[in-house]
């Protein structure tokens, strides 16, 4: 509560939007189609005609990709389609500061879903971690390390995220965050609904509970402190690079004790014996 409450937190910005009173989705990720907005978008939909109208959603990201500019039109329709509103605004690079950059459908700044394009400073970015309440990732992407899910996790924030590539490293199952057993073949219409669905439901689990919320951010504060604090990565690759030396050595050295020494009279220099 206090965080929410915070004087640089982004609950309210006036005249650009306003999440007083609702529960905040974060996805900050490339407008890119594998990074999976789309699915967020339909599970927020499913989600306000189920009658959970005090949700909503903001994607933050770049738009540096050739595919990005049709991506986020394709975005903005589908809001459109499944009846919700939205806002678009941008990020000042030279003060921070927000303004607005298309009213889009929304009368007002209570918008069901906020884009802000072109991302966020490192500032703004912790300051939006601090105003949400849960962060999505609903990507058809094996993702190596997602930088983001770190990042909310270590604010505090639980996450949800498929169940593939690094984000088994990343997430602490059912601790800090949901994994999800997506279907990976983004083409297939039938399978991508089921996605949705199995998205929606997690975020339910979630929505219903801001104890639960609280309990999975705490574990994933924890669980970041203790697996990937930068002093703890710097001294497990120190730890690696001197064990592959001595690895290195040993077997040199092996290698070396095996040519030098004499079969016949394990003499180890050839020239001294006398059975040669």
């Amino acid at each position: 509560k206090e965080v929410k409450e915070a004087k640089n937190s982004l609950r309210k910005v006036d005249s650009l939007f306003d999440f007083i009173g609702k529960v905040v989705l974060f996805s900050p990720h490339r407008l890119v189609p594998e990074k999976g907005h789309e699915d967020a978008i339909q599970a927020l939909a499913k989600l306000k005609q189920s009658g959970n109208k005090n949700i909503s959603l903001i994607i933050s990201g770049t738009a540096d990709d050739p595919r990005s500019p049709q991506f986020f039109n394709g975005l903005k329709a589908r809001a459109v389609n499944h009846g919700l509103t939205y806002r678009v605004i941008s990020e000042d690079t030279i003060d921070n500061t927000f303004k607005l950059e298309d009213k889009g459908n929304s009368l007002n700044e209570n918008a069901d879903i906020l884009f802000i394009l072109g991302g966020l400073s490192r500032e703004n970015m912790r300051r939006m971690y601090a105003s949400v309440d849960i962060m999505v990732l609903a990507g058809y992407w094996a993702e190596g390390l997602s930088q983001s899910l770190i990042e909310a996790q270590a604010m505090g924030i639980p996450v949800i995220a498929p169940n593939i590539g690094g984000n088994q490293e990343a997430v602490n199952m059912n601790q800090s965050g949901l994994l999800l057993n997506y279907d990976f073949d983004y083409n297939n219409a039938s399978k991508r609904e089921e996605n949705v669905l199995k998205l929606t439901e997690a975020i339910v689990t979630l929505t219903a509970s801001r104890q639960k919320r609280k309990e999975m951010g705490e574990s994933g504060r924890k669980y970041v402190r203790e697996n990937f604090d930068p002093d703890i990565l710097v001294e497990q690759y120190e730890d690696l690079i001197l064990a592959a030396i001595e690895r290195k050595k040993s077997e040199k050295g092996k290698v070396s004790s095996a040519v030098s020494r004499c079969p016949l009279c394990s003499v180890n220099q050839f020239a001294v014996c006398l059975k040669n």
